[in-house]
């Protein structure tokens, strides 16, 4: 898998450098499979992020900005990526969590005749869940 490392190891060009907007790309590129790998669901963000790094590249390439300025706006625009990454994925959990309480109740009973307010000569099912990293476990007795 192609990462930060390999793109800063492999400069171009007679004088070994590289310019801003080839080592930008491999960067995305790494950006990319790591979106693919924790299969974001809002690639969007990814775009949106790829666009503004891409400008940054630009601009730097262009002596538009300095060394200084290009890193801090790559910093900048790296952790709103990732805010925004960490922003669906709590959202994300929230509506999982809304959901297990749909199907489950608060209580974690399944919505059985009982937990419906139907009378019902069954012992009602009992649930719980639990979320680790996007995944539910439910267990039943």
């Amino acid at each position: 898998m192609l990462g930060y490392e390999q793109c800063n190891a492999a400069p171009v060009g007679p004088k070994k450098w590289t310019p801003n907007a080839v080592l930008y790309d491999c960067y995305l590129a790494a950006e990319k499979r790591y979106a693919v790998a924790i299969k974001l669901k809002d690639m969007g963000l990814y775009e949106t992020y790829a666009a503004r790094i891409r400008i940054i590249a630009k601009d730097a390439d262009a002596k538009k900005i300095t060394v200084a300025e290009t890193n801090a706006r790559f910093q900048a625009s790296l952790a709103d990526y990732f805010s925004a990454i960490n922003q669906a994925y709590a959202k994300s959990e929230a509506d999982n969590a809304d959901m297990t309480n749909f199907l489950w109740g608060s209580a974690g009973a399944f919505m059985t005749g009982a937990a419906q307010g139907q009378a019902t000569t069954s012992k009602p099912v009992i649930c719980s869940s639990t979320t680790n990293g996007g995944i539910v476990n439910t267990v039943c007795n």
